[in-house]
């Protein structure tokens, strides 16, 4: 019964702070759920008592993830549905996906590059009078 006045009282102090700001709150987390409200983290208390999230959404949220296969990259959280393809995490996900473009991003600089140099040097065989290596004719 101390955990739960705890809890409670846990629970009066963020309906105060959330009142404090003038935002809607949302019910009090009595109910079937009420015993799992104290092993909630602080952020996910917060979350729910600013109405950002309800408590029924965070436990399913919860209980979803026990179930789901880790990502392989982090071994932290659950693998995503939205990049089950992947077989990643969103975070880890994101992060391959941006790696992905960089290292793209970079590849499409270097044949920039290369066929900058190529140019360079056909215009060169071209002002010197050279043919081209492969015996085509110069401009």
């Amino acid at each position: 019964m101390a955990s739960r006045t705890r809890g409670n009282a846990m629970w009066q102090a963020l309906r105060d702070d959330v009142n404090a700001k003038g935002t809607e709150l949302p019910p009090d987390p009595d109910g079937p759920l009420d015993d799992l409200w104290p092993h909630l983290s602080v952020q996910q208390q917060c979350l729910v008592a600013s109405g950002k999230v309800t408590f029924e959404e965070l436990v399913d949220r919860i209980t979803a993830a026990e179930n789901a296969e880790l990502c392989p990259r982090c071994t932290t959280a659950p693998v995503s549905p939205a990049y089950q393809r992947l077989g990643l995490c969103v975070a880890c996900a994101r992060k391959e996906l941006n790696e992905a473009l960089d290292e793209t991003l970079i590849e499409i600089e270097a044949q920039r590059e290369a066929n900058r140099l190529k140019t360079g040097v056909k215009r060169a065989r071209c002002a010197a009078g050279l043919p081209t290596p492969r015996g085509g004719s110069s401009r």
